[in-house]
């Protein structure tokens, strides 16, 4: 009877067992943009969302790290861009968890019918990739890249990413057929600004009390002034 190697089995297993993806908070506001939205001292793998960004100027893509929970064994986390600040025609990228986990590119549709809230469209071409993805304990992750732009990649529904637009932080459950279903927030939380994915920041918005936005750039201007009044 042949022998079975323990040290294989350990390896078989390790390999079974998926690990968390969890976004790296190292750089934030100095070399990659981070957002953070939840209850008040909320960590990276704690937050109700959390997402990171950073621009390769010379390859011309950027890399976005998104991260939440869900309330289901199914759902999706999403980061949008829209030109104000409102789901409709929105530029979106999803990361769906079903039985697996894909990452699809998806256009809001414009307001239709006195509804705030049209049904995001799944667009066939996808130019992005998905480079990291996991799901543990109730929360989904994932990581993915996208050429900044190009005309092979801007049209009507996938935008400049060299341009200026309000971020979307959204996440939330499937329909039964798989497709989005409207988020958990009746209001998703934006950047409240348009904003370019270089102009890297830093931001925290608490789920209780006033909406609370900490930026590392606004920070180091009120040091500069406090400091320009005290000298004075």
């Amino acid at each position: 009877m042949a022998k079975i190697n323990p040290i294989s089995i350990a390896a078989c297993i390790f390999f079974l067992v998926e690990t968390a993806f969890s976004l790296n908070y190292e750089g934030c506001a100095s070399n990659k943009g981070c957002f953070r939205y939840g209850a008040h001292d909320c960590g990276i793998d704690t937050c109700d969302y959390t997402a990171t960004w950073v621009v390769d100027t010379t390859a011309n893509e950027v890399t976005i790290a998104m991260s939440a929970k869900l309330e289901a064994a199914t759902g999706y986390v999403a980061f949008g861009f829209s030109a104000d600040g409102r789901m409709p025609n929105a530029d979106v990228y999803a990361c769906v968890k079903s039985n697996s986990i894909a990452l699809n590119h998806y256009h809001n549709p414009a307001i239709t019918g006195g509804s705030n809230h049209p049904p995001s469209e799944e667009v066939t071409s996808n130019p992005a990739v998905i480079i990291n993805s996991s799901y543990a304990d109730g929360r989904l992750a994932c990581e993915f890249k996208r050429k900044m732009n190009g005309a092979d990649i801007v049209d009507s529904n996938t935008y400049d990413f060299t341009s200026s637009w309000y971020f979307l932080f959204v996440h939330g459950p499937t329909a039964s057929d798989g497709q989005l279903a409207e988020h958990y927030l009746e209001h998703p939380p934006t950047t409240g600004k348009k904003q370019r994915l270089t102009a890297y920041d830093d931001t925290l918005i608490w789920t209780s009390g006033a909406t609370i936005h900490q930026t590392m750039t606004a920070l180091v201007i009120a040091m500069a002034l406090f400091a320009a009044n005290m000298a004075a």
